[in-house]
């Protein structure tokens, strides 16, 4: 199957990541981090005596930059610290400052970005032709529901669908609890995506924005419902986001053969991904700097 990739210009220059905003920040309070600014976001999670340390998605790596990480490291007597760069991958830096290359990942480390700058039309001539096959089939024959992040019922709506589709597919979801407390975190800067059959939740997708783009967070389909609810899901929520004026949608995460073993799972819902004519992110490998012998147990924390 072949279709259209758009090209975005400067890709690598998009605003401020999510994992840096103030937003991300005070949700990671509610799980017990603390955030500290140089100007770039530093998460810092206590651990008894120590805590450990990561820095996701930097804007800019610099000497003066490390030495502050290296000072607030000392201060807070961590046991690691782990950045995961945003863009390039200045190895000497990394290397002066002791910091080794790490397999791991706490976040996506490949991702697909769509092109919103254009038309609606537009958008959508960049998707697959199967995509735009799906979305003309249930386009105005579907209901889909366009919700603020804080709206209690519907956030209960789509943390239900959420769980169902995690015993399906096998994978780890959030209490509730977290779940709207990351929802008040962003507040308006974020919604919510229902698609019903039925009157009842048939997929769903749970959206933040920051800056200039918007982060495709959450995706839940039913495996009672047959049909190609997650197109018109997506497709709704990308009209949202032009709505709001986004310049790019983040799909947040594809597989990556860089790492097989974390990113295996997400192969299919890769191929859907993929279809949306998006440009490809790859993130540069992660660092860690050991700063206690005994960290390796929280490495993954």
């Amino acid at each position: 199957m072949v279709f259209i990739k758009a090209e975005i210009q400067n890709l690598d220059f998009l605003l401020m990541h999510l994992k840096q905003s103030k937003n991300w920040g005070n949700y990671l309070e509610t799980l017990g981090w603390e955030s500290s600014y140089i100007p770039q976001a530093v998460r810092i999670k206590p651990l008894l005596f120590w805590s450990v340390i990561k820095i996701q998605r930097p804007e800019e790596l610099s000497e003066d930059f490390f030495r502050k990480v290296d000072i607030l490291a000392k201060e807070h007597k961590a046991l690691f610290v782990k950045i995961e760069p945003d863009v390039g991958e200045d190895k000497e830096l990394f290397s002066a400052f002791k910091y080794k290359k790490s397999r791991e990942i706490l976040s996506f480390s490949k991702t697909e970005i769509v092109d919103l700058a254009g038309s609606l039309g537009a958008v959508l001539k960049n998707c697959s032709k199967d995509t735009r096959q799906r979305i003309k089939k249930l386009n105005g024959a579907c209901y889909v529901e366009i919700s603020e992040l804080t709206s209690y019922q519907k956030l209960k709506d789509f943390y239900g669908l959420f769980c169902e589709t995690a015993r399906h597919k096998k994978f780890w979801a959030p209490s509730f609890s977290e779940t709207n407390n990351k929802a008040k975190a962003f507040g308006k800067n974020g919604f919510l995506a229902v698609a019903y059959q039925n009157e009842k939740p048939a997929a769903a997708a749970f959206v933040l924005c920051e800056g200039d783009t918007a982060y495709y967070e959450h995706a839940a389909h039913s495996p009672k419902v047959l049909g190609d609810y997650p197109y018109i899901v997506l497709w709704n929520a990308i009209k949202e986001c032009k709505r709001r004026k986004m310049s790019f949608f983040d799909l947040c995460g594809v597989y990556d053969e860089r790492f097989k073993r974390a990113t295996k799972k997400w192969k299919k819902f890769s191929v859907f991904k993929r279809k949306w004519g998006g440009e490809e992110k790859s993130y540069p490998f992660s660092y860690v700097k050991n700063y206690s012998p005994f960290w390796f147990p929280f490495f993954l924390l």
